[in-house]
């Protein structure tokens, strides 16, 4: 085994590393989201903003990283798929974690939750579990885990439509409350756009087998 390959392999684990560290703070983030978005109080708000600067740092760091790695040393064919890969592995990450600040701002405004707490809670989880998985199967190179992700994303899109419906009906039958609903609505809509971030993840483990 070559010098070149030996430096490959030391600098893209050290990416790697980096990437699994983002995804704590993803998880984290996202935790914060999902357990606040119901609550009238602000107290998470500082802590979330604080994990989300140290995501967007991290996900500058791989981009740092990954383009530093290419330019030292050509990487072969393989080499360049897996960290191109990583590159947008990262960026999905800082999405998600975009998201789930979006979700918690918009949640502060809502007083009128009670009715969509039981759907939005059990997707959330399933958002939570996904993210979760990701990691599994990126630290493990488990492609199993990475399937697994999309059919869980297939329970999240049925929660997501059920969820459209019944925020436009009480639109319709309560027009005072379209202000918050609106804000519903963009919370489910954000859940489910995170459901494709984690999806769009996984299916870039299987271009980290080099």
């Amino acid at each position: 085994m070559n010098n070149k390959f030996m430096t490959f392999i030391s600098e893209i684990q050290v990416i790697e590393k980096n990437l699994l560290e983002m995804g704590e703070l993803v998880q984290q983030e996202w935790l914060i989201a999902a357990t606040s978005v119901f609550s009238k109080t602000g107290k998470f708000v500082n802590d979330i903003y604080q994990l989300d600067q140290k995501v967007d740092k991290m996900d500058s760091n791989t981009e740092h990283s990954v383009l530093q790695l290419i330019m030292m040393q050509p990487p072969l064919p393989n080499e360049l798929e897996a960290l191109t890969a990583m590159l947008r592995m990262s960026r999905e990450l800082e999405r998600v974690g975009d998201y789930a600040v979006n979700i918690l701002e918009l949640g502060d405004g809502i007083s009128n939750r009670g009715s969509f707490q039981k759907e939005m809670t059990e997707m959330s989880d399933f958002v939570g579990r996904m993210i979760c998985d990701c990691m599994e199967a990126l630290e493990n190179k488990n492609l199993e885990s990475a399937s697994r992700i999309e059919r869980l994303d297939d329970t999240v899109d049925h929660f997501y439509e059920q969820l459209q419906r019944k925020i436009i009906r009480e639109m319709q039958r309560n027009s005072i409350s379209v202000a918050e609903l609106a804000n519903l609505y963009l919370i489910n809509r954000y859940m489910e756009r995170s459901a494709d971030h984690v999806v769009n993840f996984s299916r870039l483990v299987k271009k980290m087998i080099y």
